[in-house]
């Protein structure tokens, strides 16, 4: 049990996989397509994070995965669709009670969140038969597998902000409320498992190609049900509003080190 002032570490994986490897999305949502070399690619994300469930005066912190694909909506604004989505057991009831949404359950093991990240390097695993297994330390900013999105603050600003698309037998549910990272920090990532992660996203013809990018935003405050609720309450009752570019650079290191793929 934690107070609602708590925080965690959240590390992004992204990979470009072949448009043709995924099965289409739910209407009205269609992939988001990059062009290199003469193929078409869909960027696709796991974001190990954390999450505060709050029941009355009662919180409760637990880890989770988020595997999701860049999309498009309807107006072609960009979008996230969320293919699966990963809490402990214990938490299973409350995250589709109380957060209404059709999570899973897996077996988790995430570091304590960092005050001060370091080159050393941590592991995040989760399992659910399959396996998610990843070791990350801090890195230069590197670009690798996959088609060129810009500098190192524009490729992460193609994965921020967007709001995301819960597929479940109802329909497609929005969620808006994302904690605001303060500061973005690059790093190496060498995966020891991916099978859960092609299973997730539902990948034909062999496994992940190699990670794109990666980073970690530390200390990041998480977003309670009833937080993403009025948030979402807000967002409805006004226009919508073009985002600051500024906040996408927020404690982003220099792109001059940066390495094209």
């Amino acid at each position: 049990m934690v107070t609602p002032g708590s925080a965690f570490d959240c590390l992004h994986l992204n990979w470009a996989v072949p448009l043709a490897d995924l099965p289409p999305p739910p209407d009205p949502l269609r992939f988001e397509p990059h062009e290199a070399e003469g193929r078409r690619y869909v960027f696709v994300s796991a974001v190990l994070s954390g999450q505060l469930l709050t029941l009355g005066r009662l919180s409760l912190s637990h880890p989770q995965l988020g595997v999701r694909i860049c999309a498009v909506d309807e107006e072609g604004h960009p979008v996230f669709l969320i293919r699966r989505h990963l809490v402990p057991a214990w938490a299973l009831p409350g995250a589709r009670l109380v957060g209404g949404q059709p999570a899973l359950a897996a077996r988790f093991d995430f570091p304590q969140a960092s005050v001060e990240p370091d080159s050393e390097g941590r592991r995040w695993t989760v399992l659910k038969g399959r396996g998610l297994i990843v070791h990350a330390r801090l890195a230069s900013p590197r670009v690798g597998e996959g088609p060129s999105l810009g500098s190192w603050e524009q490729t992460v600003a193609h994965f921020s902000r967007r709001p995301a698309y819960l597929a479940h037998p109802g329909g497609l549910q929005r969620l808006d409320g994302e904690a605001r990272p303060k500061e973005v920090l690059p790093m190496e990532a060498t995966l020891e498992r991916q099978d859960l992660l092609v299973e997730c996203l539902g990948i034909s013809g062999g496994g992940l190609p190699g990670l794109h990018s990666a980073w970690l935003c530390p200390q990041v405050s998480p977003i309670t049900a009833r937080e993403r609720e009025t948030q979402q309450a807000l967002a409805n009752s006004r226009a919508p509003v073009a985002p600051d570019p500024a906040m996408f650079t927020a404690g982003l290191p220099p792109s001059g080190n940066a390495e094209a793929a």
